[in-house]
C-alpha cells in the first residue's frame, strides 16, 4: 500500500473531523469505539507428521490470539459522514516464548459515506471472499477458519492491501435486504508476502429475509497474477468465486457453500505458499443450534480437492491430476458464561486419507485436534 496516498486521504478526513467541531455538532454526532477480541486457547494433543512435530495454523498447547482496534464515524451533516477503522492483532504462543511477538496490522481504511448511495473506503480490508465466509458460519471466524479460502494477503480471499470497496445496502433503499459490494485491488508487488498479487476486481451480492431467515450470497473475484509459481503454469489469472445458502431462524443456523477457485489454494507448506493448485473445489456445510441456556452446539464438515494439478507427483515419479487438500469434521461447542465472554470445546476430526501426494508435500492426515478455550469481546 502507497503510504504517502494514504496520508494523502486520512488528511483530508482528519480536517473533515476539526470542521465538525469548530461548528458545535453534538457528541451523537460522532461515534467512536475501542474493541478487542481475546482468544485463550488450549490443544489437548500433540500431533506429528513424519519425525517432526507439525503446528497447524491455530498452534499447539496454549496460546492466545488477540484483536484489539479502533473505529469512529464523523457525521459532517445529514446527508455526508466520514468514517476509518485501525485493527491489530498480537497473537502469544506459550510454547515459544523466546520469540519476540509483533503486533501484525489487520484493518487500516479510511472512508466516507453518502446517505442511500453507499459507503467507500480505501486501504487494508478484508476480502469480498471473506466477508461471504463470515455471512455463512454459524459461529466467529476465529475459531473456525479455513486457511484454503481464508488466507491473508491471498488476493481478496481474506485480508488484503490496497483495497477499495464500494458498499450499498438495501440496494439504494428500494429493496430491503439486499447488500452489494463491489471491490478493487492493487497490485502489492513490493509488499513483503509469500504471494503478491496484480490488480483485480471483485463482488459481493447477498440477500437476507428476515421473516423467513433464508439468505443467499454470491461473491467472486478475478486478478491479475504475476508469481513465479503460477507462471510456471502458462496462466496469469487468479480467480475465485462462492455461492452459498443459510437459514437462520428460531435459533437454527443450516449453511451451504460452493467455492471455485483458479490458481489461489497452497498445498504444500500453506503458510509460505510453497505450492499452488490450478484448480480447486470447496464444499463446507454447517448447522448449529442455540438453547436457551445458552449452549450452542455445532457441526461443520468441509472439503477442498484440486481438480487439476500441474506440478505434482506421486512417489514413482508419475503426475497427479486430483488430490484432495483438507477433508475434515469440526465439532464445536460453545456455552456464554456473559454477554461478551464464551467457553468453548472443539474437536476437529481430520477425514483425509495418507497417501503418496499427502506424504511428498506433508499434508498431514493423522491429527485430530481436541481443545478447550474461551473467547472475550469487548467494547468501549
Amino acid at each position: 500500500m502507497n503510504k504517502k496516498f494514504f496520508l494523502g486521504l486520512l488528511f483530508p478526513i482528519l480536517l473533515a473531523a476539526n470542521n465538525v467541531k469548530a461548528i458545535d455538532l453534538y457528541d451523537n454526532d460522532q461515534k467512536s469505539e475501542l474493541y478487542g477480541n481475546m482468544n485463550s486457547d488450549h490443544k489437548i494433543n500433540n500431533h506429528r507428521v513424519g519425525s517432526e512435530s507439525f503446528i497447524s495454523h491455530f498452534g499447539k498447547n496454549s496460546a492466545s490470539y488477540n484483536t484489539f482496534g479502533v473505529k469512529g464515524i464523523f457525521k459532517i451533516n445529514n446527508i455526508f459522514s466520514v468514517h476509518g477503522q485501525v485493527e491489530e492483532e498480537l497473537n502469544e504462543h506459550c510454547y515459544d516464548i523466546k520469540k519476540n511477538t509483533q503486533p501484525k496490522n489487520n484493518l487500516l481504511f479510511v472512508g466516507m459515506k453518502i446517505l442511500s448511495l453507499g459507503s467507500i473506503d480505501y486501504g487494508r480490508n478484508y476480502g469480498v471472499i471473506h466477508k461471504a465466509l463470515d455471512y455463512l458460519s454459524p459461529i466467529s471466524l476465529m475459531l473456525n477458519n479455513d486457511i484454503h479460502l481464508n488466507a491473508k494477503d491471498n488476493y481478496m480471499l481474506g485480508l488484503g492491501n490496497n483495497i477499495i470497496n464500494y458498499r450499498n445496502k438495501n440496494l439504494f433503499s428500494f429493496l430491503n435486504g439486499l447488500d452489494l459490494n463491489l471491490q478493487y485491488q492493487g497490485r502489492n508487488k513490493d509488499y513483503k508476502v509469500k504471494h503478491p498479487n496484480g490488480s483485480g476486481w471483485g463482488t459481493e451480492i447477498t440477500y437476507t429475509n428476515k421473516k423467513s431467515g433464508i439468505g443467499t450470497v454470491f461473491s467472486c473475484f478475478q486478478s491479475n497474477n504475476f508469481s513465479s509459481l503460477i507462471k510456471k503454469n502458462n496462466n496469469k489469472i487468479s480467480k475465485a468465486y462462492l455461492i452459498g445458502l443459510k437459514y437462520n431462524l428460531n435459533k437454527t443456523f443450516l449453511s451451504a457453500l460452493y467455492s471455485h477457485t483458479n490458481n489461489l489454494v497452497p498445498y504444500m507448506d500453506v503458510r509460505n505458499f510453497s505450492k499452488i493448485s490450478d484448480v480447486t473445489n470447496h464444499i463446507k456445510l454447517s448447522a448449529s443450534y442455540n438453547f436457551k441456556s445458552g449452549l450452542k452446539p455445532s457441526i461443520i464438515y468441509s472439503q477442498s480437492k484440486s481438480v487439476f494439478l500441474s506440478n505434482a507427483k506421486n512417489a514413482h515419479d508419475k503426475k497427479i491430476s486430483s488430490a484432495s487438500l483438507s477433508k475434515y469434521l469440526h465439532l464445536i461447542t460453545s456455552y456464554n458464561l456473559s454477554k461478551n465472554t464464551l467457553a468453548y470445546v472443539s474437536y476437529k476430526l481430520n477425514l483425509l486419507k495418507s497417501n503418496d501426494f499427502t506424504k511428498n508435500n506433508l499434508i498431514p492426515t493423522n491429527n485430530n485436534d481436541l481443545s478447550i478455550g474461551i473467547l472475550h469481546h469487548f467494547s468501549l
